[in-house]
C-alpha cells in the first residue's frame, strides 16, 4: 500500500511540475509576442505611427479628406466615408469655401454652413502631436444623394 502512495504522490508532483513549466512558457510566449507585435506595429514601415510620423513631416505639405459630415461641432469635423472616419480640428483662421452646382467661383462661408451629410473635401496636415488640422475645406455642391 505504501508503494502505491509514493508512485501515486511522485506522479501528483511530476504532474504539479509539468503544469507549472506549461504555465511559465506559455507566460513567456505571451510576453514575447506582445513585445515583438508592439514593434512590428509601432516601428516598421507601414504600420500607423511609421506613417503618421511621416505625414508630420515638413515634406508633406498636406493631405486630403473626402466624404460625408457625419458630425461638426465645436471646431472639429468627423468626415465618414463608408466604414472609415475621421476627425479633423478646423481652426478659426482656416478658409471655408461652398462650390456651387455651377462653374462659378468657390464662395466663402463660414463653419456653420459645414452639416451633416454634406460632402466636403478638407485638405489637412498632420501634426507633430498627431493631431490633424485643417488647412482649408471645401463643402461640395449639392446633390440629390447629399441635400
Amino acid at each position: 500500500m505504501q508503494t502505491v502512495f509514493v508512485f501515486v504522490y511522485g506522479i501528483k508532483n511530476m504532474e504539479k511540475t509539468a503544469l507549472i513549466i506549461s504555465i511559465a512558457v506559455g507566460v513567456l510566449f505571451l510576453v514575447v509576442g506582445g513585445v515583438a507585435g508592439y514593434f512590428v506595429t509601432t516601428y516598421l514601415p507601414g504600420s500607423a505611427v511609421f506613417i503618421a510620423d511621416k505625414m508630420s513631416s515638413d515634406v508633406v505639405v498636406a493631405s486630403t479628406a473626402y466624404g460625408q459630415v457625419a458630425k461638426a461641432d465645436g471646431r472639429n469635423v468627423t468626415v465618414s466615408f463608408g466604414k472609415d472616419a475621421v476627425t479633423i480640428e478646423v481652426g478659426t483662421n482656416v478658409p471655408i469655401y461652398q462650390l456651387a452646382k455651377t462653374a462659378s467661383a468657390p464662395q466663402p462661408v463660414s463653419f456653420g454652413d459645414i452639416k451633416v451629410g454634406r460632402t466636403v473635401n478638407i485638405s489637412f496636415k498632420v501634426l507633430e502631436n498627431r493631431k490633424i488640422q485643417a488647412l482649408a475645406v471645401t463643402i461640395m455642391p449639392l446633390t440629390e444623394t447629399n441635400k
